[in-house]
C-alpha cells in the first residue's frame, strides 16, 4: 500500500489518477523522483480507470475504485480536488471527464511523457 506523506490527508489535495496503465506507473515514479526533497502537498486517493477487469484491484500500491461511471460518486465520497488524466483516453472519455469536472467545480490536469525536439544553435 502507498505510504501517505507526513501531512494530513485534509490539509493535501486529493487526487485521483485516470488511467491505471504504463503512462500511470510513468507519473508515480516521475512524482516520487520530484517529491523526494519537497511535498508536492497532493494526497493520491486512487486510480480510475476504464477497464473494468481493474477495478478493485491494486496496481502500482493504488486502488483501482472504479471506472467513469463511478467517478462522480467518488469525487463526493473521497472529496476529491483534482483528476490528473495519465493515461490517453478517448475522446467520448476525454470530454465525459471534463464534464464532471467541470460539473463538480473541481482542477483536471494532463500528465504525459512526450520527446521534445531539442533546437541547437547552427554552427
Amino acid at each position: 500500500m502507498a505510504a501517505i506523506s507526513s501531512r494530513s490527508v485534509c490539509d493535501s489535495e486529493r487526487v485521483l489518477l485516470y488511467g491505471a496503465g504504463i503512462r500511470g506507473q510513468l507519473f508515480l515514479k516521475d512524482r516520487a523522483m520530484k517529491t523526494t526533497k519537497v511535498s508536492d502537498n497532493r494526497t493520491i486517493m486512487g486510480f480510475v480507470d476504464d477497464e473494468k477487469a481493474l477495478h478493485f484491484q491494486w496496481v502500482y500500491g493504488f486502488l483501482v475504485l472504479g471506472g467513469l461511471n463511478e467517478l462522480t460518486h467518488l469525487i463526493e465520497q473521497h472529496k476529491i480536488k483534482r483528476i490528473i488524466i495519465v493515461s490517453e483516453l478517448l475522446p467520448e472519455s476525454r470530454a465525459a471527464v471534463q464534464g464532471i469536472t467541470v460539473k463538480n467545480g473541481i482542477q483536471l490536469s494532463e500528465w504525459y511523457p512526450e520527446e521534445h525536439q531539442v533546437i541547437l544553435p547552427a554552427v
